[in-house]
């Protein structure tokens, strides 16, 4: 009996340290944010972040701690986590275990969501993908430190039917320069800018999107005509990414957007959602559509000495802008 309570002690003992110290023994590549429960975290730490990664960022601090959720989506990510033993149910579940750096950093997390979204990330919505949080993991897991500068740039774009190693240069487009592509349409970069604030439309409403005061955003405007035969929907696939020295350091995002009739302006931005609701989706032969690609930069990036690039993949056409000084 004695052999028998010294067992379970024993057991009990590895599984309260597998739940409660995982976070020093699992492969920080496996984490959003692997220190999450060392450290506080601040606005440079969220900057890039898309919604959901933030979303799942927060649980993440939960999820150490071996809590179990009620949302399908979260449960199953955290069930693909080889550090992650959840047995606490939801409504069993106390915040009374955090640290001080897990308790003030999932408070942090949650405003930052609702300052984005007043309802925050929806979960278990149709459709949703565990993609954009394996690809911010693997674009964040070696980077630190990136440093930028935003005097000049200059652009190469690459068509991707080569691998990236073989891709073939269009050309070095500036501002006002345009390139046609096969079977896709007529390429001109408006400009390029950094903001703390664009107007975006959520759930019909517009909204102020604002960087904050230790952020900006760094935005490439494209104008695309359509010179196929065919009305065409464009944005149906992308991805963003700021990278500095090579090393991968912050995952963007895009948007279509109405303009002003004179001066090509942006007036609001939408995904693509919106754009079809309002029926801006498609456009026709030899019309034009408008689309943003930027990053939430910290404003140390904006002003660095470093190289800083943005690399956009734009419906399978690979650009890339070195912005040098």
């Amino acid at each position: 009996m004695a052999l028998r309570k010294i067992m379970l002690g024993w057991f009990w003992a590895v599984v309260c340290f597998l739940i409660l110290g995982l976070g020093a023994t699992a492969d920080s590549e496996l984490y959003i944010i692997p220190d999450s429960d060392s450290r506080y975290l601040n606005n440079e730490d969220v900057a890039g972040m898309s919604l959901q990664v933030i979303n799942y960022a927060k649980n993440e601090i939960y999820a150490r701690r071996g809590r179990l959720f009620q949302s399908q989506e979260l449960q199953k990510y955290f069930d693909e986590q080889s550090w992650y033993i959840g047995i606490i149910k939801p409504e069993e579940f106390s915040d009374r275990v955090f640290n001080s750096f897990e308790k003030t950093n999932a408070e942090f997390l949650s405003k930052v969501e609702m300052q984005i979204a007043a309802d925050g990330y929806r979960l278990d919505e149709t459709g949703y993908s565990y993609d954009p949080i394996y690809q911010y993991i693997e674009m964040n897991s070696s980077t630190e430190g990136m440093k930028g500068d935003v005097q000049n740039f200059d652009a190469v774009l690459h068509q991707n039917e080569k691998a990236e190693a073989d891709a073939t240069a269009v050309g070095d487009l500036k501002i006002g320069d345009t390139v046609e592509i096969d079977g896709f349409g007529e390429l001109t970069v408006l400009s390029f800018e950094f903001a703390d604030t664009f107007q975006h439309l959520y759930d019909g409403m517009n909204k102020i999107q604002m960087s904050g005061d230790d952020a900006d955003y760094a935005i490439l405007k494209i104008r695309v005509l359509n010179t196929t035969t065919s009305k065409k929907k464009y944005l149906n696939d992308f991805s963003v990414k700021m990278k500095s020295d090579e090393k991968y350091g912050y995952q963007g995002w895009a948007f279509q957007y109405e303009t002003d009739s004179e001066n090509e302006n942006a007036v609001i931005a939408m995904d693509v959602s919106e754009a079809e609701q309002k029926g801006l989706r498609e456009i026709e032969s030899l019309c034009e559509g408008y689309y943003m690609f930027g990053c939430t930069l910290p404003q140390e990036i904006v002003t660095g000495n470093g190289r800083l690039s943005m690399e956009i993949d734009f419906d399978g056409n690979k650009m890339i802008y070195y912005v040098q000084r």
